[in-house]
């Protein structure tokens, strides 16, 4: 299974963390995670890159998703 984890943009509390635990129950169940880079602009153009397991440490305290 894959998934792709688009965020629509703007300032949303708590979407860092939402993000993260999708991607982690993901990586749970052996799934690939994707992400989108440049919202649905970048979902059009195919800007999807992997996702990997370490890059999810220390976002929680990061801004933007």
């Amino acid at each position: 299974m894959r998934i792709a984890v688009l965020t629509g943009g703007g300032v949303a509390p708590g979407m860092n963390a939402a993000v993260r635990a999708v991607s982690q129950r993901a990586f749970h169940e052996k799934w690939e995670v994707l992400g989108v880079r440049g919202g649905y602009g970048g979902l059009l153009e195919g800007r999807l890159e992997p996702v990997e397991p370490r890059r999810l440490g220390g976002m929680m305290h990061r801004g933007g998703t």
